[in-house]
């Protein structure tokens, strides 16, 4: 893959973002969901693999990986859980399971 840069466009609906991202990066949920999953199976958190996901290739706001993530549930819950645990967001109660 390229290193191009990429960046949003200027109020850009979730779903040009997404678009931006797959003319740049063809397969890119499939390829963000397994390199993030890659990433926090060596110990990184779930926020800083995406981080570190986009830092690679060369997409200046994060804020551009927000449909991917909204698009996995798993995914997004995980993050979630990792910002309640850095104290990032409040911690929701939630049941043991």
């Amino acid at each position: 893959m390229s290193a191009a840069t990429v960046s949003p466009k200027a109020r850009c609906t979730e779903e040009e973002l997404l678009v931006e991202l797959v003319q740049y990066f063809p397969n890119v949920e499939e390829e963000f969901v397994e390199d993030i999953q890659k990433l926090t199976a060596k110990g990184v958190t779930y926020i800083d693999a995406c981080v570190h996901w986009a830092e690679q290739r060369g997409i200046e706001d994060i804020a551009m990986l927000a449909p991917m993530i909204r698009r996995n549930l798993n995914l997004m819950s995980k993050i979630t859980v990792d910002a309640e645990n850095l104290n990032y967001i409040k911690k929701v109660p939630r049941l043991p399971i």
